[in-house]
């Protein structure tokens, strides 16, 4: 750059005053002279100012490419006396650190082709300068919902929903750790490491100081410590004993007549009655032995005894005819359905329960959110109803979109204060309706990568979520976390040997410095040899004249 540096010389004494000006330039770190690298070859020159006037002088100053911060010095004497003035002239440079990625998904077995077009097209730009080039690789994501489990076990609160969800985290805790001696290997493996340490952690080089103060980071080293309690979680000697404290508990908090209070000591509550003995059935559904179902089986007769009076008041009110079903019915459906065998539906109940089974039969399209339309479907299906279900699924996948990164995912989903608008629970029992009704093995996969998207992204923010998003992974039949083989990478046709693995999800990274980064590392290629899904990215900084940057596309 060029820029003009001016001054002003004013004589405020009552005669001619015969001087000089002078500019003098140093680097601010190592004082060293910097007249010549800014081109100052006249740094002196003459003045002859009237007595009460001033004159202006100018030096041409020309500006080179990594140019330091500077101090400048300006003197004007004149026969015995002198004036100066002395301060630092920061360079600000014409060069940008620029960071830019690309998402690497890729799902099942195969190879897919990615290009990094900027990077491939940057040899055209004569003032870029690479700076690093990062690639990652997350061979087995499944596991980032194994690693959610500890903020389920340390949530302060001790309402019942979360007494339960901490008795959930435990029970699931177990069940995963005895599956395979792989996975139990796998948790030993995590002693020590830095394997618990947020992804954003990790990525030490991609992080700006002032990323360092941004709420991003606050949560990564929250993130960080939560996945470090994953060692302490699935301790077989705690395991034992919390969750037999922790079912004590939950006995202590249940009510005479079955209910479960949001507090203990507090007053039944039908959605928290109807949320914890559905949750003890999803236990079982997932094949974890020795769920204990006394506590639940006591609620049925609550919640039996809470869908008569419903009934009863209907025939009061003379409405039979009218549509009564709703999403808290719905979901008392989807429950019941799960203890068909443990304790059949009495004599009493019987004409209330087959009300309400016709209301779903008949009304299923009229409810507010996808979440009850599914529970509705399951709790039919388990009934024996061969039609309704199948046309429950078929309303909802015509609405499903499906994208190859994102996987299978619904636009209707939205911030809402009601529980059966919930986008991560509802994504949840789109996996078990799929899975249960259809065996839609597809469609399962599809749902599962959209749910562990969003860990990625953003996390499950609720205890609740974080349960539902955790059952609905491990429901799809296929063991996704025994998965051992890692995502092969190639840069322009060079593989990337993975150093420093860690063990679970198979994530590792290779960094590239600036004089190993050549446009044909814009080249990519993932290649997967089982199926699942897995994802990485390309992180590349470069350094650019500000008037040459383009947006990302």
């Amino acid at each position: 750059d060029v820029l003009e540096f001016t001054t002003r010389v004013i004589n405020t004494g009552e005669t001619e005053r015969v001087g000089s000006v002078k500019l003098n330039l140093k680097n601010a770190q190592t004082e060293a002279a910097a007249n010549a690298l800014l081109g100052n070859s006249s740094p002196e020159q003459k003045f002859a100012i009237p007595a009460g006037e001033s004159r202006s002088f100018s030096w041409q100053l020309t500006v080179p490419d990594g140019a330091p911060t500077l101090v400048y010095q300006v003197t004007a004497s004149a026969g015995d006396q002198a004036d100066g003035e002395e301060n630092y002239l920061p360079v600000l440079s014409r060069r940008i650190l620029v960071t830019e990625s690309l998402p690497l998904p890729v799902r099942d077995k195969g190879t897919r082709k990615f290009r990094f077009e900027k990077l491939i097209t940057s040899g055209e730009s004569d003032s870029l300068r690479h700076q690093s080039l990062t690639v990652q690789v997350a061979s087995n994501p499944a596991w980032y919902a194994v690693l959610a489990l500890p903020y389920l076990m340390e949530y302060p609160h001790e309402c019942t929903e979360q007494t339960f969800n901490r008795l959930y985290a435990n029970t699931l805790a177990a069940h995963i750790a005895n599956s395979d001696p792989r996975i139990r290997r796998v948790f030993d493996l995590w002693k020590g490491t830095d394997a618990l340490d947020s992804p954003l952690e990790k990525n030490e080089e991609l992080k700006s100081l002032l990323l360092l103060e941004t709420p991003w980071v606050r949560e990564a080293k929250d993130e960080s410590q939560a996945r470090r309690n994953v060692g302490i979680l699935f301790d077989k000697n705690r395991l034992n004993t919390e969750t037999k404290r922790l079912l004590e508990q939950l006995g202590r908090a249940q009510n005479a007549d079955g209910g479960w209070p949001w507090m203990p000591g507090g007053r039944s509550n039908d959605y928290i009655t109807l949320y914890i003995t559905t949750g003890f059935a999803r236990l079982r559904n997932l094949g974890v032995e020795g769920v204990p179902v006394g506590q639940s089986v006591k609620a049925l007769g609550r919640l039996d005894g809470w869908i008569k009076k419903r009934y009863d008041r209907i025939i009061e009110n003379k409405t039979l005819a009218g549509n009564h079903l709703s999403s808290t019915v719905a979901l008392y459906l989807y429950c019941r359905s799960f203890y068909l065998k443990d304790r059949p539906v009495g004599q009493v109940h019987k004409k209330a329960f087959n009300y309400f089974v016709g209301q779903a039969q008949k009304h299923w399209l009229k409810l507010g959110s996808r979440q009850s339309q599914a529970h509705v479907a399951i709790a039919l299906h388990r009934l024996g109803d061969g039609q309704v279900p199948r046309d429950v699924l078929k309303s909802i996948l015509e609405h499903s979109v499906t994208d190859e990164e994102l996987g299978m995912f619904w636009r209707d989903t939205e911030h809402s204060w009601w529980w059966h608008r919930a986008p991560i629970e509802t994504q949840a029992m789109m996996i078990e309706a799929f899975n249960e009704i259809t065996d839609d093995k597809d469609a399962v996969r599809e749902c599962q990568i959209w749910l562990i998207k969003q860990k990625q992204t953003q996390a499950w923010k609720t205890t609740k979520a974080t349960a539902d998003a955790v059952y609905s992974i491990l429901l799809g039949g296929d063991n996704l976390l025994a998965s051992t083989q890692l995502v092969e990478v190639s840069l322009g046709g060079e593989t990337v040997k993975p150093e420093k693995v860690e063990a679970g999800t198979g994530f590792y990274q290779h960094k590239f410095g600036r004089g190993e980064i050549t446009s044909a590392l814009g080249q990519v290629e993932l290649t997967k040899h089982d199926p699942g899904v897995a994802w990485g990215s390309l992180h590349w900084q470069y350094l650019e004249d500000i008037a040459k940057i383009t947006p990302h596309t």
